[in-house]
């Protein structure tokens, strides 16, 4: 089984310019991790590529630690996701019977395909899969909720770094945590990761709400 990312219609990607400009929306970050990252996390899947606006290819590609754009990538068990849905609510099954979910408007909220039914459906590009597999398979109304703008992770942000600083369960000082410093707040909901380094003057204030600093992290002063 394989899970593809793809962003859906341009229309909706410009509700998260400027960020989804040089990004796929996939990348966004809520909370500690990405949308894609908490998909994965959900499916289960480590099998996964994605698709983005080809004017971004390029680049992006030097980066990924995924394939991108490649219709290669479209054979075996498939179950496409578009990566605007909340991964919470993300309750499809990764193996099963083909069919596509459409939300209200029409828009394409995820796509398993059967290996044994991906002959009949054009693969040589995701647009083209995507129209073929909603002529060719059966089609199933989606209610499952999708982020709209950006905006709206960045309100939901504060509360799922505290579920995500939880999932984590990691707490308390690998890195180096130069003197002086301060901590506000509780040290147990302070993370600060291997090699990563605290310069003096530091305030980590953790009074409302956890602080998780990853490996290789660097703070500067003030």
């Amino acid at each position: 089984m394989r899970v593809i990312f793809y962003d859906g219609p341009q229309e909706k990607r410009a509700n998260f310019h400027p960020l989804s400009l040089s990004r796929p929306i996939w990348d966004l970050r809520y909370g500690i991790t990405s949308l894609r990252q908490k998909l994965e996390a959900k499916t289960g899947v480590t099998d996964v590529a994605g698709f983005l606006p080809e004017y971004m290819c390029e680049v992006y590609r030097e980066q990924a630690d995924l394939p991108v754009n490649d219709p290669a990538s479209l054979t075996g068990d498939l179950l496409i996701i578009n990566s605007r849905v909340k991964a919470d609510s993300f309750d499809v099954q990764p193996v099963g019977a083909s069919e596509i979910g459409l939300a209200e408007d029409g828009e394409v909220i995820y796509c398993r395909i059967a290996s044994a039914d991906l002959g009949k459906l054009k693969t040589d590009s995701i647009e083209a899969l995507l129209e073929s597999a909603q002529a060719q398979l059966p089609n199933v109304t989606c209610s499952l909720p999708l982020w709209g703008y950006a905006f709206e992770l960045v309100l939901a942000n504060p509360d799922q770094l505290t579920v995500d600083f939880g999932i984590a369960g990691q707490s308390g000082i690998e890195g180096t945590v130069e003197q002086p410093n301060a901590i506000r707040g509780s040290a147990k909901d302070v993370f600060i990761g291997k090699g990563a380094v605290i310069h003096p003057m530091v305030v980590i204030d953790a009074e409302n709400g956890p602080i998780f600093l990853d490996e290789g992290v660097e703070v500067h002063p003030f």
